[in-house]
């Protein structure tokens, strides 16, 4: 059974006794009228006296009503409890199961929290590692700009000692087919130079020796 019933059950309960009190009411003035009336007559005393074990026998019919009431309203209070009772029994079990939802929502927002932790640990580290490795590639590419720049200067300066040892050598042939020219001349004058001593000693005079002379 509703609320809603178990109020309207109520409220017609309240009616009753309201017609019961009602009732009792106009008896307890319809006593006090015959207190009050002058020496009524025994034909009167008769018909008041029929009159009053009616009205007694209607509130026995009524108090009947009204315990019929009561039990209706006995009975509607206690289906009233127990809609109340299973009311309260669906709302404490509801609210468990939110308290456990809660429990389980809480826990997943921790462990949330902790994996966001997590990724932002991971994401720091990679972009850290990251960051090294951009410094790391920098580093590299400034060594490779270096090696080339060196072998760079290294392919000059062999092209330079090629070119030197080109003159070297072409100085050197030269050098030697110079000397090879002054030796064969050193040697031309040192021929000519002993052909004319020869030539020389050919034409020189030959001296007999004599004594000193006298007068002289």
């Amino acid at each position: 059974m509703g609320s809603g019933d178990w109020l309207r059950d109520c409220r017609f309960s309240d009616d009753g006794i309201w017609r019961h009190d009602r009732n009792e009411i106009r008896i307890t003035d319809h006593a006090k009228t015959t207190d009050t009336a002058s020496q009524p007559s025994h034909a009167s005393e008769r018909r008041h006296h029929s009159e009053t074990e009616g009205r007694h026998r209607l509130p026995r019919a009524e108090h009947r009503e009204i315990e019929a009431i009561i039990d209706g309203i006995g009975r509607n209070a206690r289906q009233g409890t127990q809609s109340v009772t299973e009311h309260v029994r669906g709302i404490r079990d509801f609210t468990e199961q939110a308290y456990e939802r809660a429990a389980s929502l809480v826990e997943s927002s921790q462990a949330i929290y902790r994996r966001a932790n997590d990724n932002r640990r991971t994401t720091e580290q990679t972009r850290n590692h990251t960051d090294t490795a951009h410094n790391s590639l920098e580093r590299v590419s400034e060594y490779i700009s270096t090696s080339r720049r060196v072998n760079e200067r290294y392919e000059r300066i062999r092209d330079d000692a090629r070119r030197l040892d080109g003159a070297v050598k072409e100085f050197t042939e030269r050098n030697t087919a110079l000397t090879e020219r002054i030796d064969q001349r050193t040697e031309t004058v040192r021929e000519v130079n002993k052909q004319m001593t020869q030539e020389l000693e050919k034409q020189r005079p030959t001296r007999s020796y004599s004594g000193p002379s006298m007068g002289r």
